[in-house]
């Protein structure tokens, strides 16, 4: 079976990083360790070490910058589902039962 390549990032990705790469070579972090990191965080306090080398890593590179939003945002719509709140929206009515009990079935279908 031939592996499936990956598709190449988009031409902002690549010219962000070519240009922040000296700088990025000095945190010794990439974005895939920053990506780790940051869903490390969620879980507990990161090490001093780890978390500074975080915090230099989103203030230099700009597609990294939004992670711990975008975390914080998925926390939130897991946790509305799993306590079966209403999430935050304009919408007055919460989604029903039926269709909160199918999206638990086909995400944890899929978990495993």
């Amino acid at each position: 079976m031939k592996p499936v390549s990956l598709p190449r990032p988009p031409l902002r990705y690549r010219i962000m990083e070519a240009m922040m790469w000296p700088l990025l070579k000095l945190t010794r972090m990439t974005c895939r360790d920053a990506f780790r990191l940051s869903s490390q965080r969620m879980d507990g306090p990161l090490k001093p070490v780890d978390s500074m080398r975080l915090r230099m890593h989103l203030l230099v590179c700009g597609i990294c910058r939004h992670l711990p939003a975008q975390f914080e945002n998925l926390r939130h719509w897991v946790r509305c589902c799993h306590h079966e709140e209403a999430p935050d929206t304009n919408d007055s009515e919460p989604l029903p039962r039926e269709a909160r009990e199918r999206i638990e079935k086909h995400l944890y279908h899929n978990a495993k």
